[in-house]
């Protein structure tokens, strides 16, 4: 589900936009220690399997997000850079 307009969104307003999601974000703009701030929604789903298999071999800077409520008191750690 490639963004319509294909327009880079505030990373904030494109998880706002869409609650309760996994989201996938072509990351097109970054803070200055390398955070995303900016990107272009390449797919989403409630369902986090579909994204992570969409992404797969894609080459693009991808952020994967999710937009569900933690139940109260768990905590999450992601750890970055591992292949697809």
């Amino acid at each position: 589900m490639m963004n319509e307009t294909h327009k880079a969104e505030r990373i904030h307003d494109i998880e706002k936009r869409l609650p309760n999601e996994c989201l996938a974000i072509i990351v097109t703009k970054t803070d200055r220690y390398g955070d995303p701030m900016e990107g272009v929604l390449f797919h989403h789903s409630p369902n986090r399997q579909e994204v992570w298999q969409r992404i797969r071999g894609h080459a693009e800077d991808i952020l994967v997000t999710y937009t569900f409520e933690w139940p109260e008191g768990m905590e999450v750690c992601l750890i970055g850079d591992i292949p697809l």
